[in-house]
Protein backbone atom coordinates (compact mmCIF):
# COMPACT_ATOMS: atom_id res chain seq x y z
CA UNK A 1 0.00 0.00 0.00
CA UNK A 2 1.88 3.50 -0.90
CA UNK A 3 1.39 6.38 1.26
CA UNK A 4 0.99 10.04 -0.03
CA UNK A 5 2.21 12.44 2.16
CA UNK A 6 1.72 16.08 1.52
CA UNK A 7 2.49 19.24 4.23
CA UNK A 8 0.43 22.30 3.78
CA UNK A 9 1.29 25.70 5.19
CA UNK A 10 -0.71 28.52 6.10
CA UNK A 11 -0.20 31.79 7.65
CA UNK A 12 -3.13 33.16 9.77
CA UNK A 13 -3.77 36.95 10.74
CA UNK A 14 -1.34 37.15 13.36
CA UNK A 15 1.14 36.56 10.67
CA UNK A 16 2.34 32.85 11.85
CA UNK A 17 2.64 30.05 10.14
CA UNK A 18 0.97 27.03 10.42
CA UNK A 19 1.66 23.44 9.02
CA UNK A 20 -0.81 20.50 8.18
CA UNK A 21 0.31 17.28 7.23
CA UNK A 22 -2.33 15.70 5.10
CA UNK A 23 -1.80 11.45 4.49
CA UNK A 24 -3.33 9.21 2.58
CA UNK A 25 -2.76 5.50 2.63
CA UNK A 26 -5.25 4.70 -0.13
CA UNK A 27 -5.46 7.33 -2.79
CA UNK A 28 -9.35 7.88 -1.72
CA UNK A 29 -9.06 9.44 1.78
CA UNK A 30 -6.77 11.26 3.51
CA UNK A 31 -6.22 12.22 6.97
CA UNK A 32 -4.76 15.46 8.08
CA UNK A 33 -2.47 15.97 11.72
CA UNK A 34 -1.24 19.12 13.15
CA UNK A 35 -0.26 21.20 16.27
CA UNK A 36 -1.66 24.14 17.23
CA UNK A 37 -0.53 26.11 19.58
CA UNK A 38 0.13 23.02 21.75
CA UNK A 39 -3.47 21.57 20.76
CA UNK A 40 -3.65 18.40 18.48
CA UNK A 41 -5.40 18.95 15.16
CA UNK A 42 -6.69 15.60 13.48
CA UNK A 43 -9.04 15.26 10.70
CA UNK A 44 -10.52 13.07 8.01
CA UNK A 45 -11.24 14.51 4.46
CA UNK A 46 -13.01 12.60 1.79
CA UNK A 47 -10.74 14.23 -1.37
CA UNK A 48 -8.57 17.14 -1.82
CA UNK A 49 -10.76 19.91 -1.92
CA UNK A 50 -12.31 18.51 1.33
CA UNK A 51 -8.42 18.74 2.54
CA UNK A 52 -8.21 22.68 1.38
CA UNK A 53 -11.34 23.38 2.86
CA UNK A 54 -10.41 22.55 6.39
CA UNK A 55 -6.91 24.14 5.83
CA UNK A 56 -9.35 27.54 4.81
CA UNK A 57 -11.78 26.46 7.99
CA UNK A 58 -8.18 26.27 9.87
CA UNK A 59 -7.13 29.71 9.41
CA UNK A 60 -10.49 31.43 9.75
CA UNK A 61 -11.00 30.27 13.12
CA UNK A 62 -6.42 30.57 13.99
CA UNK A 63 -7.26 34.11 13.06
CA UNK A 64 -8.88 35.94 10.95
CA UNK A 65 -8.26 35.50 6.99
CA UNK A 66 -5.39 37.00 6.18
CA UNK A 67 -3.61 34.91 4.19
CA UNK A 68 -5.28 31.93 4.20
CA UNK A 69 -3.99 29.64 0.88
CA UNK A 70 -2.97 26.21 1.03
CA UNK A 71 0.70 25.61 -0.33
CA UNK A 72 3.06 21.96 -0.90
CA UNK A 73 5.98 23.18 0.79
CA UNK A 74 8.40 20.29 0.54
CA UNK A 75 8.38 21.07 -3.75
CA UNK A 76 8.04 23.85 -5.90
CA UNK A 77 7.89 25.10 -9.52
CA UNK A 78 6.51 22.01 -12.20
CA UNK A 79 7.41 19.27 -10.29
CA UNK A 80 5.05 20.79 -7.50
CA UNK A 81 2.68 21.41 -9.94
CA UNK A 82 2.50 18.11 -11.27
CA UNK A 83 2.82 16.00 -7.23
CA UNK A 84 -0.44 18.47 -7.01
CA UNK A 85 -1.85 17.32 -9.75
CA UNK A 86 -1.47 13.60 -9.19
CA UNK A 87 -2.48 14.38 -5.60
CA UNK A 88 -5.73 15.72 -6.59
CA UNK A 89 -5.99 12.78 -9.34
CA UNK A 90 -5.93 9.74 -6.85
CA UNK A 91 -8.06 12.06 -4.01
CA UNK A 92 -11.05 12.77 -5.77
CA UNK A 93 -14.34 12.02 -5.10
CA UNK A 94 -17.78 13.39 -5.66
CA UNK A 95 -19.18 14.95 -3.05
CA UNK A 96 -22.53 15.60 -1.96
CA UNK A 97 -23.70 19.46 -2.16
CA UNK A 98 -27.02 20.95 -0.86
CA UNK A 99 -29.52 20.88 -4.05
CA UNK A 100 -30.38 24.62 -5.08
CA UNK A 101 -32.97 26.20 -7.58
CA UNK A 102 -29.94 26.47 -10.72
CA UNK A 103 -30.55 29.31 -13.72
CA UNK A 104 -30.61 28.65 -17.42
CA UNK A 105 -27.33 29.31 -17.88
CA UNK A 106 -25.93 27.06 -14.50
CA UNK A 107 -27.83 24.25 -15.76
CA UNK A 108 -26.07 24.36 -19.26
CA UNK A 109 -22.95 24.72 -17.98
CA UNK A 110 -23.09 21.62 -15.69
CA UNK A 111 -24.34 19.55 -18.83
CA UNK A 112 -20.88 20.99 -20.53
CA UNK A 113 -19.51 20.18 -17.72
CA UNK A 114 -20.54 16.44 -17.63
CA UNK A 115 -20.37 16.14 -21.62
CA UNK A 116 -16.27 17.14 -21.14
CA UNK A 117 -15.83 14.68 -18.18
CA UNK A 118 -17.73 12.31 -20.52
CA UNK A 119 -15.50 12.78 -22.87
CA UNK A 120 -12.62 13.19 -20.00
CA UNK A 121 -13.26 9.63 -19.25
CA UNK A 122 -13.11 8.18 -22.41
CA UNK A 123 -10.12 9.24 -23.61
CA UNK A 124 -8.86 8.52 -20.36
CA UNK A 125 -9.09 4.86 -20.50
CA UNK A 126 -7.03 4.56 -23.45
CA UNK A 127 -3.90 5.94 -21.69
CA UNK A 128 -1.96 4.14 -18.93
CA UNK A 129 -3.13 4.38 -15.10
CA UNK A 130 -1.90 7.95 -14.01
CA UNK A 131 -0.25 6.89 -10.07
CA UNK A 132 1.38 8.57 -7.27
CA UNK A 133 4.93 7.96 -7.11
CA UNK A 134 8.39 9.42 -6.65
CA UNK A 135 9.31 9.59 -10.32
CA UNK A 136 8.15 13.21 -11.56
CA UNK A 137 9.46 12.28 -15.30
CA UNK A 138 6.93 9.24 -15.25
CA UNK A 139 4.04 11.33 -13.76
CA UNK A 140 4.94 14.48 -16.46
CA UNK A 141 4.50 12.01 -19.09
CA UNK A 142 1.13 10.68 -18.40
CA UNK A 143 -0.18 14.27 -18.00
CA UNK A 144 1.45 15.19 -21.13
CA UNK A 145 -0.22 12.20 -22.91
CA UNK A 146 -3.69 13.20 -21.18
CA UNK A 147 -3.44 16.71 -22.66
CA UNK A 148 -2.17 15.82 -25.98
CA UNK A 149 -5.22 13.70 -26.12
CA UNK A 150 -7.85 16.18 -25.13
CA UNK A 151 -6.36 18.99 -27.19
CA UNK A 152 -6.87 16.14 -30.35
CA UNK A 153 -10.33 16.23 -28.86
CA UNK A 154 -11.13 19.46 -28.50
CA UNK A 155 -8.90 21.06 -31.09
CA UNK A 156 -11.29 23.70 -31.64
CA UNK A 157 -12.07 24.53 -28.00
CA UNK A 158 -12.44 28.54 -26.85
CA UNK A 159 -13.46 30.32 -24.23
CA UNK A 160 -16.75 30.21 -23.51
CA UNK A 161 -17.22 26.59 -24.47
CA UNK A 162 -18.58 25.99 -20.53
CA UNK A 163 -18.96 29.47 -18.97
CA UNK A 164 -21.63 30.41 -20.96
CA UNK A 165 -22.11 34.57 -21.06
CA UNK A 166 -25.76 33.89 -18.71
CA UNK A 167 -23.58 31.40 -16.45
CA UNK A 168 -20.31 34.00 -16.51
CA UNK A 169 -22.98 36.64 -15.09
CA UNK A 170 -24.71 34.24 -11.97
CA UNK A 171 -21.07 33.04 -11.08
CA UNK A 172 -19.64 36.56 -11.11
CA UNK A 173 -22.62 37.54 -9.18
CA UNK A 174 -22.26 34.70 -6.32
CA UNK A 175 -18.63 35.42 -6.03
CA UNK A 176 -19.36 38.58 -5.33
CA UNK A 177 -21.76 37.87 -2.67
CA UNK A 178 -19.86 34.89 -0.94
CA UNK A 179 -16.99 37.35 -0.07
CA UNK A 180 -19.18 39.91 0.79
CA UNK A 181 -20.93 37.70 3.32
CA UNK A 182 -17.62 36.35 4.99
CA UNK A 183 -16.47 40.51 5.39
CA UNK A 184 -14.04 39.87 2.20
CA UNK A 185 -13.08 41.70 -0.67
CA UNK A 186 -11.32 40.65 -3.96
CA UNK A 187 -8.61 42.62 -2.90
CA UNK A 188 -8.49 40.54 -0.18
CA UNK A 189 -8.07 37.08 -2.23
CA UNK A 190 -5.22 38.65 -4.90
CA UNK A 191 -3.40 39.80 -1.30
CA UNK A 192 -3.78 36.22 -0.55
CA UNK A 193 -2.51 35.44 -3.21
CA UNK A 194 0.71 37.68 -3.39
CA UNK A 195 1.31 36.34 -0.24
CA UNK A 196 2.28 33.21 -1.04
CA UNK A 197 4.62 34.66 -3.91
CA UNK A 198 2.42 33.77 -6.59
CA UNK A 199 1.60 37.18 -8.97
CA UNK A 200 -1.05 36.33 -11.87
CA UNK A 201 -0.12 39.68 -13.26
CA UNK A 202 1.32 38.30 -16.44
CA UNK A 203 -0.17 35.02 -16.99
CA UNK A 204 -1.48 34.48 -19.96
CA UNK A 205 -4.54 31.74 -19.62
CA UNK A 206 -5.64 30.18 -22.47
CA UNK A 207 -7.82 27.33 -23.33
CA UNK A 208 -6.24 24.04 -24.17
CA UNK A 209 -3.25 25.44 -22.22
CA UNK A 210 -1.42 23.99 -19.35
CA UNK A 211 -2.21 25.38 -16.51
CA UNK A 212 0.70 27.32 -14.37
CA UNK A 213 0.33 25.21 -10.66
CA UNK A 214 2.87 28.31 -9.67
CA UNK A 215 0.00 30.51 -9.05
CA UNK A 216 -2.77 27.76 -8.38
CA UNK A 217 -2.89 28.89 -4.60
CA UNK A 218 -6.02 27.41 -2.68
CA UNK A 219 -9.72 28.33 -3.40
CA UNK A 220 -11.52 30.51 -0.26
CA UNK A 221 -13.77 27.80 0.77
CA UNK A 222 -16.45 30.48 0.71
CA UNK A 223 -15.91 30.96 -3.27
CA UNK A 224 -15.78 27.32 -3.83
CA UNK A 225 -19.48 26.88 -2.18
CA UNK A 226 -21.32 29.35 -3.94
CA UNK A 227 -20.03 27.62 -7.25
CA UNK A 228 -21.34 25.01 -9.22
CA UNK A 229 -20.71 21.73 -7.92
CA UNK A 230 -18.45 19.76 -11.10
CA UNK A 231 -17.13 16.32 -11.41
CA UNK A 232 -14.27 15.39 -9.57
CA UNK A 233 -11.71 15.60 -13.12
CA UNK A 234 -12.18 19.50 -12.61
CA UNK A 235 -11.21 21.74 -10.59
CA UNK A 236 -11.85 25.50 -9.94
CA UNK A 237 -8.91 28.14 -9.25
CA UNK A 238 -8.53 31.56 -8.90
CA UNK A 239 -5.75 33.46 -10.89
CA UNK A 240 -5.55 36.92 -10.51
CA UNK A 241 -9.49 38.30 -11.10
CA UNK A 242 -9.95 35.16 -13.52
CA UNK A 243 -11.75 32.10 -12.86
CA UNK A 244 -9.92 28.74 -14.15
CA UNK A 245 -11.69 25.73 -15.01
CA UNK A 246 -9.12 22.83 -14.95
CA UNK A 247 -8.89 19.37 -15.94
CA UNK A 248 -6.26 18.27 -13.00
CA UNK A 249 -5.59 14.76 -14.76
CA UNK A 250 -4.29 16.76 -17.52
CA UNK A 251 -3.02 20.27 -16.09
CA UNK A 252 -4.78 21.54 -18.81
CA UNK A 253 -7.30 24.21 -18.87
CA UNK A 254 -10.58 23.35 -19.70
CA UNK A 255 -12.16 27.61 -19.82
CA UNK A 256 -11.26 30.95 -18.53
CA UNK A 257 -13.75 33.28 -16.76
CA UNK A 258 -12.47 36.84 -17.11
CA UNK A 259 -12.91 39.39 -14.20
CA UNK A 260 -15.07 36.47 -11.94
CA UNK A 261 -13.68 38.57 -9.11
CA UNK A 262 -14.97 42.34 -10.74
CA UNK A 263 -13.42 45.14 -12.63
CA UNK A 264 -11.33 46.50 -9.68
CA UNK A 265 -7.45 45.68 -9.15
CA UNK A 266 -5.48 45.57 -6.03
CA UNK A 267 -2.08 48.31 -6.77
CA UNK A 268 0.37 46.93 -9.04
CA UNK A 269 3.28 44.42 -8.42
CA UNK A 270 5.93 43.29 -10.13
CA UNK A 271 5.05 41.40 -13.33
CA UNK A 272 5.10 37.45 -13.65
CA UNK A 273 6.83 35.18 -15.81
CA UNK A 274 4.59 32.34 -15.50
CA UNK A 275 2.51 31.90 -18.73
CA UNK A 276 -0.12 29.05 -18.86
CA UNK A 277 0.71 28.85 -22.55
CA UNK A 278 0.37 24.88 -24.06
Amino acid sequence: MNTTLVELAFTDAAGCRRTVQAVSNDGQDWHLHASLDGRAFDHHCRNWQHVERTVQWLSIHEGKVASATVTATPVRGLVAGLLAAVSIVVAAASSAQPLRMESDGILQFTRAAEEYTFMHRRLERRLPVLEVSADTATIRRAIDAMAAAIRAERSDARQGDLFNPAAETTIRVRVANALRSHGLTPLDVRVAERAQGADAGAAVLRVNGTFPWALGTAMFSCVLEALPPIPPELQYRLVGRDLVLIDVHASLIVDVLPLALGESDPPSWPAATVTGGA
